[in-house]
């Protein structure tokens, strides 16, 4: 059994690779989407990560999961940004796996983005975090 983080994590990666929406964008056909940040990655490039929180009741068991999207481009200002997490967003909003191996995904809701510019508007980096929830399947 995999630690559920793992699971949605590893989850969502494959989900953002294979999605049409976010291949249309600057991503490209082959979209760069990891867990950890790379240290030679072309731009722009997605990098998932989570943390958790148990949770039980008297029926049921579950971890409340914090996922962050850390996005990170190369290109004059912050819309390439804007549209890449656009199209995220299109993704995952309405996401529904069937199960992980031991965890099925209950909500999934996201609670803030920011996309901006750095380096004289040279390049942009972007946050979105979202909360899910998942219980483990008896």
């Amino acid at each position: 059994m995999s630690a559920p983080a793992t699971e949605l994590r590893s989850a969502a990666i494959a989900r953002l690779k294979a999605d049409a929406g976010l291949k249309a964008t600057a991503m490209g056909a082959s979209p760069r989407v990891v867990n950890r940040a790379p240290e030679r990655e072309a731009f722009p490039y997605l990098v998932l990560r989570s943390s958790l929180r148990p949770w039980d009741t008297s029926s049921d068991r579950g971890h409340e999961h914090t996922l962050e999207i850390y996005l990170a481009g190369e290109a004059e200002g912050d819309k390439e940004g804007e549209a890449i997490f656009y199209a995220v967003q299109a993704s995952l909003r309405d996401w529904a796996p069937a199960s992980f191996s031991a965890h099925r995904l209950v909500n999934l809701v996201l609670l803030f983005e920011d996309v901006r510019a750095e380096e004289g508007g040279r390049r942009y980096v972007g946050l979105q975090r979202w909360r899910a929830v998942t219980e483990e399947l008896s």
